[in-house]
C-alpha cells in the first residue's frame, strides 16, 4: 500500500487527449471534452432523479454506476415504494428507449419476445419471430421478475448474460442494444430454479417505505408541484455509452504518470474487505470479485473522476449492494459503518462535492470541501488506524478539488 502514497491522483485521460478502444472489431474514439460533457449530463440527470424520488440519493448513485457499467440491478421491496417509478424516471432523464413488462407465472414467451411470423410458417415451414421492442431498447425493466416461468427463463438468462435474445424453439439468436436490465420484486426468490436468474443481478437494491417526516413532505412537493418541470431529458443513452467505453479504458489502463495499473489498485482496495467478509461468513463469489465488482468501480471512476480516493472508497458504497437479502444488506451496511464509518461519511461528502463541481455549483462544491478539510483527521486515524490511508486520500482529493475551484480562470 505504501507504494501508492506517492502516486499523483490524476485523470487516466489528460486534457486534449483522445482515447481509443477496440469494441466489436471497431475502434471507438472519445475525447476528453466528450467524457466531461457526458459526465456533466449524467450528474444533472442524477440530481434531478434525487429531487423526484426523495431520500434515496445513495441508491440512485449506485443505479447510475450500474448503467455506466452496463450491468444489471434488481430492486427489492414492498409494493408502493417507487421501484418502477424510479427506473421510469431514470430512463426519461437520459432519454432512453424504455421497455417495461409485468411478468406473471402465466406470461408466455410470445408476449415478451414476440409472435411468430405465420406467413413464413405456412409458406416456408420455418419458425421466425417478429421480435418486440425489447430488442431495440436501451433499458429493459421487468416487474415481478421472479415470477418468470420456464418458458421465458432461459431467454432472460441469455439477455442478462450476453445481451442476446434466444428463441428456445427455433434456435434463433438476436443481439440487442440493451445497456442494462432492471428487475423489481417484492421479495428475494427462494425457489432453486430462480437462483441462476437472481445471481445475474450483481447489484441488489433493498428498499422500504419512507419514515422521515421531512422526506415525506419533500416527496409530496416533488410529486404534486415539481415533477413536470423536472422530469424532462437532460442526458442521453449516448452519454451512458461514452462513459461505459471510458470505464472499459480505465479497467485496462494505468494511472497517468505511473506504471501502476487500475486493477492493482482495485486489488489493494477490494480484496482485504472481501476476504474479511468471507471470514465473517458472507459469501462473495470469485465471479463478483474478478468480473463484476471491478467493472462497477471503473464505472464509478468514469462518473466521478479517476483518483486513488475514488478507487479505494467506491468499494465502500458498492459492497452493501452485493447482499443476498435485506438482512444481509443491513449487516453489510453495519460492517462498513463500524469499520469505515467516518471514511464512508467523508467519501460521500466528497462525492457530493464532485457532483456539485460537475454541475457547475462551484460555491457549493467549495463549501463541502471546506467541511471535509475541517474534520479532525488525526483523531479519526487514531481511532481507526486501518482507515488512515483511505482518509489521507479523501483529504488530498478534497484539497485538490478546492484548489481547482479557487484557481484563477485563464483569459479567453
Amino acid at each position: 500500500m505504501q507504494l501508492y502514497i506517492a502516486i499523483q491522483k490524476r485523470s487516466v485521460v489528460p486534457e486534449n487527449r483522445v482515447i481509443e478502444l477496440a469494441i466489436d472489431n471497431q475502434t471507438v474514439r472519445i475525447s476528453y471534452d466528450e467524457i466531461c460533457k457526458a459526465r456533466q449530463n449524467l450528474i444533472e440527470a442524477l440530481n434531478r432523479l434525487n429531487t423526484l424520488v426523495i431520500g434515496r440519493d445513495n441508491i440512485h448513485r449506485v443505479l447510475m454506476v450500474t448503467l455506466v457499467a452496463h450491468e444489471n440491478a434488481v430492486l427489492i421491496g414492498p409494493k408502493g415504494c417507487a421501484k418502477t417509478f424510479t427506473i421510469e424516471c431514470l430512463s426519461k432523464l437520459i432519454n432512453a428507449k424504455f421497455y417495461k413488462y409485468l411478468l406473471t407465472r402465466f406470461t408466455t414467451d410470445t408476449e415478451v419476445l414476440g409472435v411468430y411470423n405465420v406467413k413464413k410458417i405456412i409458406e416456408e415451414g420455418r419458425l421466425e419471430r417478429s421480435w418486440t421492442e425489447l430488442v431495440n431498447c436501451d433499458i429493459a425493466f421487468f416487474d415481478e421478475i421472479f415470477k418468470a416461468n420456464s418458458a421465458i427463463l432461459n431467454a432472460l438468462l441469455s439477455l442478462l448474460n450476453e445481451r442476446v435474445l434466444y428463441d428456445p424453439y427455433s434456435g434463433q439468436k438476436v443481439k440487442t442494444n440493451i445497456i442494462s436490465v432492471f428487475g423489481a420484486s417484492n421479495e428475494v426468490p427462494q425457489e432453486e430454479e430462480l437462483q441462476a436468474l437472481y445471481d445475474r443481478f450483481v447489484v441488489r437494491i433493498f428498499l422500504d417505505y419512507l419514515s422521515d417526516d421531512d422526506a415525506i413532505l419533500r416527496a409530496l412537493i416533488s410529486r404534486w408541484i415539481m415533477e413536470r418541470e423536472v422530469l424532462s431529458p437532460v442526458a442521453s443513452a449516448s452519454d451512458v455509452r461514452k462513459l461505459h467505453y471510458y470505464a472499459r479504458y480505465i479497467l485496462g489502463g494505468e494511472l497517468e504518470g505511473s506504471s501502476v495499473k487500475f486493477v492493482e489498485l482495485f486489488h489493494e482496495s477490494a480484496v482485504p474487505i472481501i476476504k474479511d467478509l468471507r471470514a465473517r461468513g458472507i459469501v462473495v463469489s470469485d465471479r463478483t470479485l474478478i468480473e463484476k465488482l471491478p467493472k462497477l468501480v471503473a464505472a464509478y471512476c468514469a462518473l466521478y473522476g479517476v483518483s486513488l480516493s475514488v478507487i479505494y472508497n467506491a468499494v465502500l458504497d458498492l459492497v452493501p449492494h452485493l447482499a443476498e437479502d435485506a438482512s444481509q444488506y443491513r449487516d453489510l451496511v453495519k460492517y462498513v459503518e463500524d469499520s469505515f464509518g467516518e471514511v464512508w461519511y467523508l467519501h460521500k461528502l466528497l462525492v457530493r462535492a464532485r457532483e456539485a463541481y460537475w454541475h457547475g455549483k462551484l460555491d457549493h462544491a467549495a463549501e463541502i470541501c471546506q467541511q471535509i478539510l475541517m474534520e479532525d483527521f488525526s483523531k479519526i486515524a487514531r481511532d481507526k488506524p486501518a482507515a488512515s490511508f483511505r482518509l489521507k486520500l479523501i483529504y488530498d482529493d478534497a484539497r485538490a478539488l478546492l484548489s481547482k475551484i479557487r484557481a484563477p480562470k485563464k483569459a479567453a
